[in-house]
């Protein structure tokens, strides 16, 4: 039996005829044309337009119009003082550091203007443990930095 031929059988015994082959090769080729130019190809975020969940820059701080940084972080980053932890939730369990000292509870954020602080970063519990180790006692953090003055 030549080689063509026992390939042939094998189509035939799962049920497939050449027919039925080139058939789903056209629906193939037909699907592939049909599909818009960049699917399947994911397309890298452009960074200007979007913005990161855990970081606020001093430009969209000082763009939310707030006299002190708490409120200007509660605007943009509602999310992070209603985050919940073990047996903590909300803002009793945030924890504040500035420039990687600890400073006290979110409410520290009422004494500084969005226009002194470069970034606030929001780190998880986990991250703010890895940082900043037993003092964080596994609660979430926002971690300032400060502007520097020219």
């Amino acid at each position: 039996m030549s080689p063509r031929r026992s390939t042939r059988l094998r189509w035939t015994q799962r049920g497939l005829t050449r027919k039925s082959v080139v058939f789903g090769l056209a629906v193939l080729a037909l699907a592939l044309a049909c599909r818009p130019s960049n699917a399947g190809f994911p397309t890298r975020p452009d960074p200007a337009t979007t913005r990161d969940p855990y970081l606020i820059l001093v430009a969209e701080l000082e763009s939310a119009g707030r006299d002190n940084l708490y409120d200007a972080v509660h605007q943009l980053r509602p999310g992070w003082f209603t985050r919940r932890t073990r047996d903590r939730t909300g803002e009793q369990n945030i924890i504040v550091y500035l420039d990687d000292r600890q400073i006290g509870p979110v409410t520290a954020l009422r004494r500084f203007s969005p226009r002194d602080v470069a970034s606030a970063r929001y780190l998880s519990p986990t991250e703010a443990q890895v940082r900043y180790g037993q003092i964080n006692t596994g609660r979430p953090a926002i971690q300032l930095e400060l502007a520097r003055q020219p």
